[in-house]
């Protein structure tokens, strides 16, 4: 990827020198990391060898969820668990600076401190505590609002020029190296689901928020109102496979090192026959026949991915009421969560409701709120 040439570029035309020879050998590792696990921690070595710092962090920032430390180097841990534990969403002045540019680029301490919320908690408290007294970023964007952030530290004087002008120099080609990266992760994850029906799948961070999504997914989601619904239990209950019709709802656990949704998971849709059911339609019946009619059309409801409010919405009737009614459903089938009841009913609910909306109809507010 980088010719010599290029390489000299750099170090602003000088011959190679040992700590030179470090960086083409660092090169050749991240090169060798693509795909793998300990990527950007390369990645950060590559950058290290030709700016002269202390300490660093890997930090995947997120605008829907709290950022991940990924990888630190000459960091103790205490100040890890301090920084995550103070609120960085208003404290962390690069997280702020983020959420408000989410593009590829270098960002001094200078540019960044300015973004911070509370940019006292970062200069007088965070950064006396970690003892460090300059500092830059490099943000790699990653999927939706997501980056990978690679800090480097100095705990005495300042970054200057000089580092900067090679950063820049470097950054177009690790920008380069990430994105490979990425694509090869998420080849892998394709792999992983192998039998996905139309390329239909979504990717969720570890707090459960979707962050990609494909075209298909979401064509999925607006032929299938209730697959919302079913992918809120899996995430709750972490069960791997459930089904809706012809195909199957799966799940592929990212791990914490993940780049893309550290702690999340990839769901998508699967080709493959239906299994046979846990009881039959008669059984069935028969335990949807311990269910008023109110209650009965309050499940369905829920089973097709309805809130508590749009439910109360639709048939007129107080949030109270529903909740208690849901609590006496839960009753009846032995169950304590929405999730649960999900779980027992999810592979025989589908076809019921099917007949049911074509025998009868629910209607919009039809019924008055009860005294």
């Amino acid at each position: 990827m980088f010719s010599g040439r290029a390489v000299r570029s750099v170090f602003g035309g000088h011959p190679l020198t040992a700590n030179e020879q470090d960086f083409e050998n660092s090169l050749a590792l991240a090169t060798r990391e693509l795909g793998h696990h300990g990527f950007h921690q390369r990645l950060l070595e590559l950058a290290g060898t030709i700016v002269d710092h202390d300490s660093g962090w890997i930090v995947r920032y997120d605008n829907q969820s709290t950022p991940d430390v990924l990888y630190t180097k000459a960091i103790p841990p205490y100040i890890v668990d301090y920084y995550l534990g103070a609120q960085p969403q208003v404290g962390d002045p690069y997280f702020c600076s983020w959420r408000k540019n989410v593009s590829a680029r270098i960002e001094t301490l200078a540019d960044a401190l300015p973004m911070a919320v509370n940019r006292e908690f970062y200069d007088r408290d965070f950064m006396r505590r970690a003892e460090f007294t300059d500092e830059l970023v490099l943000y790699f964007p990653s999927f939706g609002s997501a980056c990978l952030s690679i800090f480097f530290e100095l705990r005495d004087g300042r970054f200057g020029d000089r580092d900067l002008q090679r950063l820049q120099a470097l950054f177009p080609a690790m920008l380069g190296l990430h994105d490979a990266h990425l694509r090869i992760v998420f080849a892998d994850l394709m792999t992983a689901c192998g039998d996905a029906k139309r390329n239909s799948f979504v990717v969720l961070d570890r707090m459960g928020s979707p962050i990609f999504s494909t075209v298909g997914w979401r064509r999925a989601e607006e032929s299938l109102p209730k697959l919302k619904g079913v992918v809120q239990c899996k995430v709750s209950c972490a069960c791997d496979n459930c089904h809706m019709g012809d195909f199957g709802v799966r799940t592929v656990a990212l791990d914490s090192s993940n780049v893309i949704a550290p702690g999340g998971c990839l769901i998508y849709l699967a080709d493959g026959p239906e299994p046979s059911p846990q009881c039959d339609k008669q059984q069935a019946m028969q335990i949807l026949d311990k269910l008023t009619p109110r209650e009965r059309d309050i499940l369905f409801l829920t089973f097709e991915g309805h809130s508590t409010g749009a439910i109360a919405q639709r048939l007129a009737l107080a949030k109270g009421y529903i909740k208690n009614c849901r609590l006496r459903i839960y009753k009846k089938f032995n169950v304590s969560s929405e999730r649960k009841l999900i779980s027992l009913l999810g592979p025989i609910i589908e076809p019921l409701i099917n007949e049911t909306q074509h025998s009868r109809s629910i209607p919009e507010s039809s019924a008055s709120r009860p005294r």
